[in-house]
């Protein structure tokens, strides 16, 4: 993961600011990204968040 700290609890991943990064002024932007991977089933979600808002699938 670049540009956020992650943390884990459980099977739930939050991406959280770093130290030189927490405030964004007006109209200005941060963006993060990661790397990922998995292994046996990669059975899709019936829903996530983003933001801090639940989205759901479209199956």
């Amino acid at each position: 993961m670049w540009n956020a700290a992650a943390r884990q609890s459980g099977a739930e991943v939050t991406a959280e600011n770093v130290s030189w990064n927490g405030e964004v002024a007006a109209g200005a932007s941060v963006s993060f990204g990661f790397t990922g991977g998995w292994s046996g089933r990669n059975t899709a979600p019936a829903a996530f968040a983003s933001g801090g808002e639940t989205c759901t699938t479209g199956g």
